[in-house]
């Protein structure tokens, strides 16, 4: 684990702001409307990723998304998935 020192690691942002590929977009266009782009969610099915994910929402650091998934339509509308 990192916090036993076994290894080390760097971590460069180097895009506009923090969150990379998973950070959450607004528009102009459209006030208030929030676009989570890249991966802003994950399914975990391997056990060890299952308790790592466990763990990490015990601490606080993951969570449960609390809304939906779905497309936006060219034409702004939305389609929740089912």
């Amino acid at each position: 684990a990192l916090r036993d020192g076994r290894a080390s690691v760097s971590l460069f942002e180097i895009g506009r702001g923090p969150g990379g590929r998973a950070a959450t977009r607004t528009t102009r266009d459209v006030p208030g409307l929030r676009l989570d782009h890249g991966t802003p969610g994950f399914l975990a099915s391997e056990a060890r990723t299952v308790a790592l994910c466990d763990a990490l929402c015990r601490v606080g650091a993951l969570g449960l998304a609390a809304h939906g998934y779905g497309t936006l339509r060219a034409d702004g509308s939305w389609e929740e998935e089912a």
